[in-house]
This record gives structure tokens, C-alpha cells and sequence, in this order.
């Protein structure tokens, strides 16, 4: 009887081990907390709204994550975005997630990022709504990344 235990035991571990999954519970980062910065040639901007997306799937839906403002000096925080898991994955997964920027009924593409592995703990953008950028790259926007 005990050798079975032993053995059941033993064999439980290895399935485990072996599904890439462990029965540790976490939190991991999916939106990075975000400082940021929005101008118009070079005039910072007031009220402007930005959304946050955690998916393409969900900018698709207008299923956004958060709405912020920028102050009178256009600056503006997101405190970021975490998921609770029960088991670690291991592996490193896909990361996405987005920013649009809206102003004047005007909708930029602030950021866009697609990356292997968690997203960032946090990050800082100056933001310039007269810039343009490549829709080549898997990571852009009208943003800068600064950090």
C-alpha cells in the first residue's frame, strides 16, 4: 500500500512536470504601469483620452481595459494591468496589449506592442501627435519609448 502511494505520487509529479505547468500561484504583468507625456508640437495637451487595450481581440470589440486623462500639463498614468495564475507556466508567452490616443475625435495609434515573454513591469512614453511611424514594425505608435 505505501510503495502505491509512493508510486502515485511520484508519477503525479512527473505528469506535471512533463505538462510544462506547476502549481505555483502568481501574478504576472500584462499592461506595464505607464508614465506618459502627450504633445502637439511640442504644446502639452489637457483632457486628452487614452484607452488601453489588452488584446487585438479586444481593441476589435472596443473591450477596453482602462481610460485615463492627461492633466493640464499632459501628463498621464496608468497604473498597469495583472493577471492571477494558479499554475506557472513554463515558457514564455505572447504579450499584447495597446494604447489609442484620442484628440479632437482624432484616433492615434499611441502604442502597440506584440513581444515574446511578460510585458514590462513599467514604462514611460512621450507621446507627439504630429509624429508618424512604420506599420511594419510589430512595436509602434506616435509614441517613444523612453524607458
Amino acid at each position: 500500500m505505501k510503495y502505491n502511494i509512493i508510486k502515485i505520487t511520484l508519477l503525479t509529479l512527473v505528469v506535471i512536470l512533463l505538462s510544462s505547468c506547476l502549481p505555483i500561484p502568481h501574478k504576472t504583468q500584462v499592461i506595464p504601469k505607464i508614465n506618459g507625456k502627450i504633445t502637439s508640437n511640442n504644446i502639452p495637451l489637457s483632457d486628452v483620452k487614452i484607452k488601453f487595450y489588452r488584446s487585438k481581440h479586444d481593441k476589435s470589440n472596443n473591450k477596453f481595459k482602462s481610460v485615463v486623462f492627461t492633466d493640464k500639463n499632459g501628463m498621464f498614468y496608468f497604473k498597469g494591468d495583472k493577471d492571477f495564475h494558479v499554475y506557472l507556466v513554463l515558457g514564455d508567452p505572447i504579450s499584447t496589449w495597446s494604447m489609442d490616443i484620442i484628440y479632437n475625435d482624432t484616433v492615434y495609434i499611441g502604442w502597440k506592442e506584440f513581444d515574446i515573454g511578460y510585458a514590462d513591469e513599467s514604462q514611460i512614453f512621450i507621446c507627439e501627435l504630429t509624429h508618424h511611424y512604420s506599420e511594419k514594425s510589430l512595436n509602434q505608435g506616435i509614441c517613444n519609448l523612453t524607458q
